[in-house]
C-alpha cells in the first residue's frame, strides 16, 4: 500500500474515491453525494491542481494495486490573513474493505507530516461525527485532542447529528 499525489489527468480517480465515501458514509461528511455527483470536470481537477501547490491544501490517496482505496485532504484558508496558520483536514475515508489494516493511519500521518513542514502552521483541526468511533479513536492516538462539539450540525433526512470538534497543535 503506497500513499500518493493524484495528478490533475487522474481527476476520474479522486472522484470516484470520493464519490464511493459520500455514499459508503453518508454519515461521515457534510457534504451529500448529489452535490458532489454534480460537480464539473474542472472542479475536481481544480481541487487536485490546487493540492499540488505549495500554498494549496493538500489530498492524499491510499493506493492498493494501483487501486485508490483511501484519500485524506486539509485546506488552508490562505485568502484569511488571521486563519493561515490553521489546517482543516476534510475528506478521509478508507474503502470498507481495506479497513483496520493501517492505511487510514499511514494517509493521515502523511498529511499530517506535509503540513507540519509548513512553517506557517501552527494548528491542525477536524471534526468527527461521534457515531464514527474508529475514525474519532484514530484521530486521539495521532495525538488530536476533543475541543468541543457543536450540536445538531448535520441534518440528514429528518435527523441532526452532532460533531466533535478535534485539534492538534504543532
Amino acid at each position: 500500500m503506497n500513499i500518493i499525489k493524484l495528478e490533475s489527468k487522474d481527476w476520474e480517480k479522486y472522484k470516484d474515491i470520493r464519490l464511493e465515501a459520500l455514499k459508503s458514509e453518508p454519515l461521515a461528511f457534510a457534504q451529500m453525494l448529489e452535490e458532489a455527483a454534480f460537480r464539473s470536470e474542472q472542479a475536481w481537477i481544480d481541487d487536485l491542481i490546487s493540492s499540488q501547490e505549495k500554498d494549496g491544501g493538500p489530498i492524499y490517496f491510499a493506493e492498493d494495486s494501483s487501486k485508490i482505496i483511501g484519500m485524506a485532504g486539509a485546506y488552508i484558508e490562505k485568502e484569511k490573513l488571521k486563519l493561515r496558520h490553521v489546517a482543516n483536514i476534510w475528506g478521509v475515508y478508507i474503502s470498507r474493505i481495506h479497513r483496520g489494516k493501517g492505511a487510514g493511519k499511514k494517509l493521515l500521518q502523511t498529511l499530517i507530516k506535509d503540513l507540519e513542514l509548513r512553517n506557517e502552521i501552527k494548528k491542525i483541526k477536524l471534526a468527527v461525527n461521534p457515531i464514527q468511533k474508529e475514525a474519532f479513536n484514530l484521530y486521539k492516538a495521532l495525538g488530536f485532542e476533543e475541543v468541543g462539539k457543536h450540536k445538531n450540525e448535520l441534518k440528514i433526512g429528518d435527523k441532526y447529528y452532532d460533531e466533535i470538534l478535534l485539534e492538534k497543535l504543532i
